[in-house]
């Protein structure tokens, strides 16, 4: 029998019921919550901000941030109430593949829903390895998952891909839905095409804006020259996504030269918006079928390597291009070792051409428009400006001219001056501050020039064909038979001539893979190749500089030439955002269309300011009209003395208003109203573009139409305002830019 004291009620009990009271009292009804995880997911790993949940059946999996409750999943769940699809719809899958049967004619696609495999779960560290087996192809490969503080690491591992029978894999994409979502959200997509594109997500898209196919650092094979607007090329191995006040980045960390991004958009109910990476395990080339005809086959041997796709998730403010751009530049700093500027580089470029031959009967014309002399004559006008301390880059002074003797450049041409002219207008850059560079094309080969063999010394694609453009007799030279025949005893001689810097134009821009049976080299070999040719030049004269924005070789060149202002891909992109710039800024210059080549010169010029490239300019003290038939012919407007003025006021520029901002890194960057952006540097310097033909004025900020307005960081009220063709640098001075000036 209980005690009266046994049926007393704890006080402890009546104060939990007191409180469940009061909290009822005080509830609000709220919004009911997004999608739960379902119950078939078992938790798998979890770290300081995220969990991972994997169904075994499926292989689906979801990572929770715990930060927001946000769940980020590799298919839209089922509790969506979006999603009217069936269990065997595409949109379930967890992966695409391509494969190729033994004639490795076409490839065939498949999915985790088509294909049936048979899904094989097990634990590892911090996450989950899913191995998938296509029994009847008789293919299989890995999935790991696994989990750190807040990011995701997706890898396949190269030796868990297996290949036992008459099947080969061509494309493996892992999670080609991962945070997915309806055409109605808010958000859009962020790819570096150019200087960074974005789009966004609607309702409807056209037909034109559905799909779209980036190669992370270009084609394969090198385009000797052509222009590369049109090609979607990634110069970064990267994307994000940004929906509903939250984010990713992705960055491939593995296998990026072997890669692409693969994005789709919603057309209308039912289809999503989705982004991912698609691994290339073989290529198509064309191979010889007989003469004069090749086709289209599928590569025998693969690209053997790991692959990796780190996902981090974004909240709040850093849910936006902004923050997927500071997110992985912190990735280049943390992981690649990328150190940002210690001192400010030179406020100007100015990039001289010399000489070029014309090919004429019984023998070709030598075309001179600069020698080395009347470049120092360029440069002392100059200096009675005001304008020193300048990067000098000279452009066809080399043996022939440019592209004369190529891959033989030394000594330079005697016709411009030779080795005494040049020793002359070394020792008036250093005694002035200039810094004297030469820019150095390591990569091409002229048909019927000494020093290089066309069966031995040239790249060779996987079809054992040399890359060559015919029409132009140019071959690509192999990498490691440049380096070792010509760059390591050129560059000595350079530096004891007393150049100062060297620039190889191009190498940014692509990188090949090398069947040369002598000296193959992998993308990634090539990439590798070049980065110690860099340091070795870097070495022996102070300075290296590239040609191209690929982000391989930052860390290893602080200068990247023929920085894009506008996307290369206009049909799926809606607009341009300084994606590139925002990342690179501070951690190297960059320069952009020559001021004197700009195709739309107000619009190029607010570009340049917008996203910090230092200004340039290409320059000849001869009129350029004997370019006509030449390799050179892109010259039209360049004679020094109609420019001068032009480049004055833009050095004066770049060197007052915007001399702090040069080794600093930009922190943000928005519209303050359409067609009118503001970039803000770490120090608080804001630079606001207009590029409307009506001035701007919110009560803090007024801009004139086509025009800028500079508020320096350490005094906002020292206040800079210009115009695209009245330039104002803050000193008084100005410039319009005239008829002459334009080519007219």
């Amino acid at each position: 029998m209980s005690s009266p004291r046994d049926n007393r009620i704890p006080v402890r009990t009546i104060l939990l019921v007191l409180a469940v009271i009061l909290a009822l009292w005080t509830w609000t009804p709220v919004a009911a919550a997004g999608p739960t995880i379902p119950p078939s997911y078992v938790l798998m790993a979890e770290s300081a901000a995220l969990q991972l949940y994997v169904d075994p059946s499926t292989s689906q999996i979801v990572v929770l941030d715990k930060r927001n409750n946000k769940l980020w999943t590799s298919n839209p769940l089922p509790t969506s109430a979006d999603r009217q699809t069936k269990a065997s719809s595409q949109v379930n899958a967890v992966f695409f593949i391509d494969y190729a049967d033994a004639r490795r004619e076409q490839p065939v696609y498949l999915d985790s829903i088509s294909g049936k495999p048979k899904i094989t779960v097990s634990p590892v560290s911090s996450g989950v390895s899913i191995t998938y087996e296509l029994v009847d192809l008789g293919l299989q490969f890995r999935l790991i998952y696994q989990l750190g503080d807040d990011y995701l690491n997706v890898t396949i591992p190269q030796d868990g891909i297996v290949e036992s029978g008459a099947y080969t894999f061509v494309h493996i994409e892992p999670l080609p839905y991962f945070g997915a979502t309806v055409g109605a959200t808010s958000g859009y997509f962020v790819v570096p095409d150019g200087p960074g594109a974005r789009v966004r997500f609607h309702p409807q898209q056209p037909e034109y804006r559905l799909r779209y196919e980036g190669e992370i650092y270009g084609p394969v094979v090198y385009d000797f020259g052509q222009d590369r607007t049109y090609i979607d090329q990634a110069n970064m191995p990267m994307y994000g996504e940004v929906a509903d006040s939250t984010g990713f980045v992705a960055i491939v960390t593995q296998g990026a030269s072997s890669a692409q991004i693969s994005a789709a958009l919603s057309d209308g109910p039912g289809v999503w918006n989705r982004i991912a990476t698609q691994f290339v395990v073989r290529r198509s080339s064309l191979f010889p079928r007989r003469r004069n005809l090749l086709v289209s086959r599928i590569e025998t041997e693969p690209v053997e390597t790991d692959r990796q796709v780190h996902y981090e998730f974004l909240a709040g403010a850093d849910a936006s291009y902004v923050g997927i751009a500071k997110a992985y530049r912190q990735y280049l700093q943390e992981d690649r070792g990328v150190r940002p500027l210690t001192e400010a580089p030179n406020p100007l470029n100015l990039q001289f051409f010399m000489g070029i031959e014309k090919p004429t009967f019984p023998f070709p014309d030598f075309v001179q428009l600069t020698t080395f002399d009347q470049v120092i004559q360029i440069l002392q006008d100059l200096r009675q400006r005001g304008v020193d301390h300048i990067d000098v880059t000279l452009v066809g002074w080399d043996q022939g001219g440019y592209a004369g003797r190529w891959p033989n450049h030394l000594p330079p041409d005697d016709r411009l001056g030779g080795i005494a002219g040049l020793e002359r207008l070394a020792v008036y850059c250093a005694s002035n501050g200039d810094r004297l560079i030469l820019q150095y094309q390591s990569l091409e080969a002229i048909d019927g020039n000494s020093g290089f063999s066309t069966r031995t010394d040239v790249v060779r694609g996987a079809n054992r064909l040399p890359m060559v453009d015919p029409s132009k007799r140019i071959y690509l030279l192999n990498t490691l038979f440049a380096r070792d025949h010509f760059i390591r005893s050129d560059v000595p001689l350079l530096a004891r001539w007393g150049v100062k810097g060297v620039l190889i134009p191009d190498v940014g821009n692509v990188a090949v893979s090398d069947y040369n049976q002598a000296d193959p080299l992998t993308r990634d070999q090539f990439v590798k190749a070049w980065q110690g040719i860099l340091s070795f030049i870097k070495g022996q004269v102070g300075w290296v500089g590239v040609g191209g924005t690929n982000d391989y070789f930052l860390g290893s060149a602080g200068y990247l030439t023929d920085f894009p202002v506008e996307r290369s891909n206009y049909l799926f992109f809606e607009d341009d955002i300084p994606l590139f710039p925002l990342v690179v800024h501070g951690l190297a210059t960059y320069t952009s269309t020559p001021g004197n080549l700009r195709g739309d010169v107000e619009h190029d010029f607010l570009r340049q300011l917008e996203y910090g490239a230092v200004p340039t300019f290409e320059l000849t003290y001869a009129p350029p009209s004997g370019l006509g038939q030449t390799r050179y012919n892109q010259l039209y407007s360049s004679t020094y003395s109609n420019w001068l003025d032009r480049v004055v006021q833009e050095y004066r520029l770049a060197k007052g208003p915007l001399g702090s901002t040069w080794t600093e890194q930009m922190v943000d960057h928005h519209a303050l109203a359409p067609q009118v952006y503001v970039t803000v540097y770490q120090d608080g310097t804001r630079v606001v573009v207009n590029y409307g033909d009506q001035s701007f004025d919110d009560g803090t900020t007024s801009v004139p139409a086509l025009g800028y307005e500079i508020q320096s960081g350490a005094d906002p009220t020292q206040v800079v305002t210009g115009t695209a063709d009245n330039v104002q640098s803050g000193d008084g001075g100005k410039t319009a830019l005239t008829g002459a000036m334009l080519g007219w």
